[in-house]
């Protein structure tokens, strides 16, 4: 490996793709079809409420 990805893959650990996903973030770390009509993400709500 090369310096760059040894330096790349060092600041992986720091990396969380599931920040803003919480109840009511605005974000989902999931797949979407085109202008997001389909969005394939877990679902990362509490069980506390039904709507």
């Amino acid at each position: 490996m090369n310096l760059l990805t040894t330096f790349l893959l060092s600041l992986l650990p720091y990396v969380n793709p599931f920040v803003g996903t919480d109840a009511h973030g605005q974000t989902f770390p999931g797949a979407v079809a085109p202008f997001g009509m389909v969005q394939l993400s877990p679902d990362t709500r509490p069980r506390l409420h039904l709507h």
